[in-house]
């Protein structure tokens, strides 16, 4: 399950007005799309709240989980060093707890990151950086539990340092297949979101 899937959540969830609640739904149906559809200017105020709400209930589960979409939408915009930073405070949070979605997820994120750190420095050990996080999530995803989702984003973030270090390890062809799977035609774009409600 991705971190969109989990924080899509029914109406009835959400009706209970908590700020936790509506920070995950907020997230689950407005900021994921958003970081989908390259609206990055849309994402920024949602994924920053949020962050603030669960930082300040000290919600960590949550953090975690939000942490890597808010590192993702600060690589989108090249802010490189905030990105790597709340990846890193992901790891800290999410290893000694075993959340391992979210661990997977923040080290495939700080993957991308230093492959552009690479494509702009050209420093090579970034890229062997790189492949140590696209690695380690790997493992979590594969070897530690079997998270097809991260899985994925471990495929891309190898697929991603290939173009930075413009090679061809096969990794992109690796990670279309498993998207194919995990995304079969005719799905629906967010499958696990009720929108017909029974009536009467």
């Amino acid at each position: 399950m991705s971190n969109g899937e989990a924080r899509v959540v029914t109406l009835k969830e959400y009706a209970d007005g908590s700020p936790v609640t509506e920070a995950n739904f907020h997230i689950g149906t407005r900021t994921l799309p958003d970081l989908a559809e390259g609206d990055l200017r849309s994402a920024e105020p949602r994924l920053d709240n949020a962050v603030t709400t669960f930082r300040d209930g000290e919600f960590l589960v949550e953090l975690a989980m939000t942490l890597p979409d808010l590192a993702e939408q600060r690589r989108l915009t090249g802010d490189l060093d905030t990105a790597e930073h709340l990846c890193t405070e992901t790891v800290n949070i999410a290893g000694p707890r075993q959340l391992v979605t979210s661990h997977a997820q923040a080290l495939a994120v700080r993957a991308r990151v230093r492959a552009d750190r690479l494509v702009t420095s050209g420093a090579t050990d970034l890229g062997n950086r790189a492949r140590d996080d696209a690695d380690h999530a790997l493992r979590l995803s594969t070897m530690i539990r079997h998270l097809p989702w991260q899985e994925l984003s471990a495929l891309d973030a190898h697929a991603y340092i290939d173009i930075a270090e413009k090679v061809d390890r096969g990794w992109s062809r690796k990670a279309d297949e498993l998207r194919s799977r995990l995304n079969p035609p005719g799905l629906r774009a967010d499958p696990l979101l009720v929108t017909d409600w029974p009536t009467g």
